[in-house]
């Protein structure tokens, strides 16, 4: 037990690495194009359902009041989401301040981080039952159109990929994104340090 003290005691004395301030800036670059090139990418995927689905309500004759309901209501989703991933992108990207003002930028991305953390949490709960609304309202129609095992079947294929995205993969997701901020974070932090004890 005392060799495992005495290992431990060494690990938390080791400091980490001293980098030059050209090399940490790259990395905190680095860490903010991924952040922002993911954040376009989802804009960009979420523009493309929004005009997919334009499309299909617009050509398909729907007969259900519930029907138009539901789409109404994945059109307000896909909305919320483009503006949210939108407003995201542009705040991430934008920022040129890290140098001029690095404690300031570091309290923004600090805020940007918590937002983020709040969006991707409770707001991705109110979504997540949003759209399990939409698909119930969706499916009155297909029950009226197609047999009852068709529309179960559908139906709990629907419910176990929203489960699935709400369960595994937005977690998995919140991680990724969390990391990249307290890389972010965690790397002008540092830049500050070296500029402090210079």
């Amino acid at each position: 037990m005392k060799d495992f003290d005495v290992i431990k005691n060494i690990w938390q004395e080791q400091q980490e690495p001293e980098l030059s301030q050209v090399e940490i800036l790259k990395r905190m670059k680095r860490s903010r194009n991924r952040l922002a090139n993911r954040l376009l990418l989802e804009v960009l995927l979420m523009s493309l359902s929004i005009a997919v689905l334009s499309y299909a309500w617009y050509m398909i004759p729907f007969r259900m009041w519930t029907t138009h309901l539901s789409l109404l209501i994945f059109m307000a989703c896909c909305l919320f989401v483009l503006f949210a991933q939108l407003s995201a992108y542009r705040s991430i990207h934008n920022r040129d301040e890290m140098l001029s003002k690095p404690q300031e930028y570091i309290l923004q991305l600090k805020k940007f981080q918590k937002e983020r953390y709040q969006l991707n949490t409770q707001k991705y709960l109110v979504y997540t039952l949003l759209l399990g609304l939409g698909l119930l309202l969706f499916f009155v129609e297909i029950f009226f159109v197609s047999t009852i095992w068709l529309t179960l079947i559908g139906l709990g294929i629907s419910v176990a990929w929203i489960l699935i995205c709400y369960f595994w993969l937005m977690k998995k997701y919140v991680r990724k994104e969390q990391g990249y901020l307290n890389e972010m974070i965690h790397h002008l932090e540092r830049l500050s340090q070296q500029f402090t004890e210079e």
